[in-house]
């Protein structure tokens, strides 16, 4: 089905009694034809929006197919790879940042599919297990790729700098030859270009070593609870540690700077590097690559685009 067809269903078709109450079908309606013209504005409001920027910048009709199936009654749709993304009915669909409620609804519901057994809270952007206390915020890796494996129904691959380390370090230590991922730091923005190029997708996790406390605080939304999701993932400020999940949109070998979504408030400068650039308020940004390289702990592209 088109596109259209999916418009055309949330505009007269069945919606959740409540839903239909408020936001109301109009504001649905509207949200959704807004982030489909404008996916980048996904990114505005800090919660892990990797996997929808993605898919409604690649695939807008399976994303209006998968917003209309969240909305109708049974609040269930199957997703590309025959799983069901349910509806989270504790989400919330206004808050203080900037996000609409079709975004908030899908991101609800990718998030509990993604976690497992973890509970999602929406709120603080935190995963809780059954007693309460905080696991994580975001998505981790692990977490990512299954949902993005679930949205394109395609194997994803991802090389990591910890296993990569690893291997070496055993290798010094043994002299025993241990197979290695065909990508390395030296061709990771190579195979991200080419996935690019071949319409796919790329994603990088960036752990900024130097970064800015009050920055990140504001760009996670202030308050309490942005510095407390930060004391859950750090020792201290001094030790403060936040992995990042980035989309890669463009490589620029010409001017050697890498294009990417920042899902975080690209206005609030939350860690340091002389070469970074805002390029809209949308979140988009650049670097240099020798920058983003020295960041980059893990990569993640589709099967069919990782070297042989």
């Amino acid at each position: 089905m088109t596109l259209q067809t999916w418009l055309t269903a949330l505009a007269d078709g069945p919606i959740h009694a409540p839903l239909l109450e408020a936001p109301g079908r109009a504001a649905l309606l509207e949200d959704l034809r807004a982030t489909l013209e404008h996916p980048e504005r996904i990114n505005q409001g800090c919660k892990g929006t990797c996997a929808a920027t993605f898919l409604a910048t690649t695939q807008p009709g399976e994303y209006a197919r998968l917003i209309v199936g969240l909305v109708r009654p049974e609040g269930r749709v199957t997703l590309a790879n025959g799983d069901d993304l349910v509806r989270d009915e504790n989400g919330p669909l206004t808050g203080d940042d900037e996000r609409g409620p079709v975004n908030r609804l899908f991101q609800a519901a990718a998030m509990e599919y993604a976690n497992g057994d973890l509970d999602y809270d929406p709120t603080s952007d935190v995963h809780r297990d059954e007693f309460g206390a905080v696991h994580s915020a975001g998505l981790d890796m692990h977490a990512f790729d299954t949902l993005i494996e679930a949205v394109t129904n395609e194997t994803w691959e991802v090389w990591s700098e910890s296993v990569a380390a690893t291997i070496r370090a055993f290798t010094e230590a043994t002299g025993l030859s241990v197979a290695t991922s065909p990508v390395t730091v030296e061709n990771l923005l190579d195979v991200a270009d080419g996935a690019l190029q071949d319409g796919g997708g790329a994603f990088a996790t960036l752990a900024p070593p130097d970064l800015h406390f009050e920055g990140l605080v504001s760009a996670l939304g202030g308050g309490p609870e942005a510095r407390q999701k930060l004391a859950d993932a750090s020792n201290s400020e001094e030790e403060l540690i936040y992995p990042h999940k980035v989309r890669i949109t463009r490589i620029d070998k010409t001017a050697d700077r890498v294009f990417f979504d920042d899902p975080l408030d690209a206005a609030s400068p939350w860690f340091r590097a002389d070469s970074i650039k805002v390029e809209s308020p949308d979140g988009l940004c650049s670097m240099a690559a020798v920058d983003f390289l020295e960041m980059t702990i893990e990569f993640s592209t589709a099967k069919r685009h990782w070297p042989a």
